[in-house]
């Protein structure tokens, strides 16, 4: 099984496991079943997108709002409530 091939596919647009799996399985009558398929590209795509993990430590600062504006309405209107 080409799994490169396979996560290139999966990365065009409206391009869903499940289709590729069909088109597998059009292919390779016999082949893996879907939860097999998905394992095994799972397992695949595990160990080489290894580039993209990030690790997330507890009570590590939180990223801003996009929105300041927001959260400043947040703290005057709890603000007001405490009066």
């Amino acid at each position: 099984m080409d799994w490169a091939q396979v996560h290139t596919e999966f990365k065009r647009k409206g391009v869903t496991l499940s289709l590729l799996w069909e088109e597998y399985r059009q292919r390779e009558p016999r082949g893996y079943r879907y939860s097999r398929y998905c394992e095994l590209y799972g397992q695949w795509r595990g160990r080489t997108d290894l580039s993209m993990r990030q690790v997330h430590r507890a009570l590590a600062p939180m990223a801003q709002p996009a929105d300041h504006r927001l959260s400043q309405r947040k703290e005057k209107h709890s603000f007001a409530l405490r009066r």
